[in-house]
């Protein structure tokens, strides 16, 4: 007899071009289903891209669905995620805040520190296991974990993970990362087995992105 499904529901929270689709393609065992950004013309604002990506484990007993949705800053638009908002309920998050010095997406600086910061307030105040990732550590021109805190104002306490959303490895230790944050059960466990294989447990963070192009 087939056993009761676990599903488990990632948002993957950034704005835009900050590489939340290239993490859920390199974490996802389907074809990432892409949700073009719209176009706000009264604004000039990109405000919605999203991507649906899934990882099965056990013959699909267990599922990890990754939302990657890049509306602007979309977590401070949410109404609470408890109660019969079930809808929105996430197990956890990857935050992937601005990555690119200079980057042409951003072009109200001022304005999108304050947002990033908004949302980093709003992830601790939900309580829901994150993590913060700094992306793209394999190129020139971006933010360090240490850039990316100052600019935050995140607490030394608090880690930030290097990473190359094109790595595989690097992505699914993030993952497994996060699963370790969460509350123990047998089916977060059952993931942390899955994950936990001598290539991602592996992963040397210190040493991620140290030769950049």
């Amino acid at each position: 007899m087939i056993g009761k499904i676990k599903t488990f529901k990632i948002l993957l929270l950034g704005n835009h071009n900050t590489g939340k689709t290239q993490f859920n393609k390199s974490i996802s065992e389907m074809d990432v289903i892409v949700t073009p950004p719209a176009f706000d013309e009264k604004t000039t604002q990109l405000i919605r891209s999203v991507d649906f990506g899934k990882l099965g484990i056990d013959n699909d007993q267990v599922v990890i669905h990754f939302f990657g949705n890049g509306e602007i800053f979309p977590l401070s638009k949410y109404p609470p995620l408890s109660g019969s908002l079930e809808l929105l309920t996430v197990d956890g998050i990857v935050f992937l805040p601005k990555n690119r010095a200079g980057d042409a997406a951003y072009q109200f600086e001022a304005d999108n520190l304050a947002e990033e910061k908004n949302e980093f307030n709003l992830i601790q105040q939900r309580g829901i296991p994150y993590l913060i990732v700094a992306n793209r550590q394999d190129q020139e021109n971006t933010f360090s974990p240490d850039q990316i805190r100052r600019r935050l104002d995140i607490p030394e306490s608090t880690p930030i993970y290097p990473c190359v959303a094109t790595d595989k490895t690097i992505v699914q230790r993030i993952v497994l990362e996060l699963f370790k944050a969460m509350p123990p059960s047998d089916d977060v466990q059952t993931v942390i087995d899955f994950l936990s294989t001598p290539e991602v447990l592996g992963v040397d963070f210190d040493s991620v992105g140290k030769d950049k192009a």
